[in-house]
């Protein structure tokens, strides 16, 4: 009798250099933008939608799904929390992005997922 052994299917959850970097400069740009401006809120709910929606750019090609749902969610997080949601330019371009990756690198599958969840956060 033959004994077939598969491995587990592993993604790399390192990002890559380009990513890393696009997150951290859309996460420096939305922290100079939510603390530099004159965006009302709570202190809690800026660095909520500063970090939240920009640092998950780094996977946005290695987990895509997980990008959009952390992006997303922050921001909704972020609104309920009492920022305005059309204040911060950056902060709101960053899930787009993220939906975007979803796009390009997702399965159909994810790409359902990830729009249905990133419909519910916008609305």
């Amino acid at each position: 009798m033959v004994r077939v052994v598969s491995a587990p299917l592993r993604v790399p959850l390192r990002p890559s250099s380009v990513d890393a970097v696009l997150a951290l400069l859309f996460a420096t740009g939305a922290q100079l933008e939510v603390w530099a401006g004159d965006i009302p809120g709570p202190a809690a709910a800026k660095l909520t939608l500063a970090l939240l929606t920009t640092v998950p750019l780094a996977w946005r090609t290695v987990a895509p799904l997980a990008a959009v749902m952390v992006t997303t969610g922050g921001y909704a997080l972020a609104v309920l929390l009492g920022v305005s949601p059309d204040e911060a330019l950056l902060p709101l371009l960053a899930p787009l992005v993220a939906i975007y990756s979803l796009g390009a690198h997702g399965s159909t599958r994810a790409i359902v997922a990830g729009g249905g969840a990133a419909l519910v956060a916008y609305s």
